[in-house]
């Protein structure tokens, strides 16, 4: 091993993979800067693949960090290669396919959003409608750890977007507390979940007091509730879909069918084992006539 010949190969800035085939040659060179290590040897330093060691020793070659001969026996058969380090050389790794590629930019750093409030009259963010002209006089108030909840316009005074998706997880907890469905964790604001309330919101014309009559309307049907043949149950996210939420708050119970008051019940209808059995005590007693008729005793019954 040749301290000079490691300290060279660990300077220049280039791949992992060739640089780690270098090293591992570097490893392997006495003090003329020179091995002869197989390349099964340098996969078993490096851990990288025969071919591709091929492929980066060509690469190496070709930018002049070392030169390779093959060694021949004196009984004519080839052996190995013999590696010379070129630690006197200048390189230049400009187009050699060898050189580290600059870092790609990452994305923006994460601003935090401030308060966000909507005053009477002013421009939406992004739509440029005021709130006059939606007909709505009260704004919603968003704190700086809902950045995920977009503003919005509702018909309540100051009303908070934290306080409404708390209130409708509330109701679901209460109501999935008594009929044994899945809870939602109250302490996490789900951004996905916080969509969708808002989302149903604004298909209630910001009447959030349906939200929590959705809420209440799943009892009624016993299929949410697990009765079925394969015990699914509904779940806040299956309830808040918008192909489902208009179905769940427009369910009704049936009403259960009224019997008229002229309706009597039917005394002239018979099962068929009741059919049965006065046919079959009908045909006893015709044979019972015919054996007195004619003299002979009476059947046994």
């Amino acid at each position: 091993m040749s301290n000079e010949a490691l300290t060279w190969a660990f300077k220049f800035p280039i791949k992992a993979g060739p640089k780690f085939v270098l090293v591992a040659l570097a490893d392997y060179a006495d003090e003329e800067h020179s091995c002869y290590p197989s390349l099964s040897k340098l996969h078993d330093k490096t851990c990288i693949a025969e071919k591709t060691i091929s492929v980066h020793l060509a690469a190496l070659e070709k930018v002049g960090l070392l030169t390779r001969s093959r060694l021949r026996y004196k009984d004519g058969n080839w052996g190995n290669y013999r590696f010379k380090l070129l630690l006197d050389n200048d390189v230049d790794f400009t187009n050699s396919g060898l050189e580290l590629k600059a870092p790609k930019a990452r994305g923006k750093a994460f601003k935090k959003k401030p308060t966000a409030k909507l005053a009477i009259d002013e421009p939406h963010a992004k739509s440029g409608v005021t709130n006059s002209k939606i007909g709505h006089n009260h704004t919603l108030i968003l704190g700086d750890n809902n950045h995920h909840i977009k503003p919005s316009v509702y018909n309540h005074k100051d009303i908070d977007a934290r306080e409404i998706v708390q209130g409708v997880y509330q109701a679901w907890n209460a109501m999935a507390s008594v009929t044994g469905l899945t809870t939602v964790k109250t302490n996490i604001l789900h951004a996905g979940r916080s969509r969708q309330i808002l989302g149903r919101l604004k298909d209630c014309h910001n009447d959030f007091m349906l939200l929590h009559k959705a809420i209440s309307n799943v009892p009624n049907n016993p299929h949410w509730l697990g009765q079925n043949n394969r015990g699914w149950r509904a779940d806040f996210d299956w309830v808040f879909k918008p192909a489902n939420f208009a179905k769940v708050l427009e369910f009704t119970t049936p009403a259960p069918k009224e019997r008229k008051q002229n309706d009597t019940p039917n005394t002239n209808y018979k099962s068929t084992a009741q059919k049965r059995a006065e046919q079959h005590s009908a045909d006893l007693d015709t044979a019972c006539e015919l054996a007195i008729k004619s003299g002979q005793r009476r059947p046994f019954i």
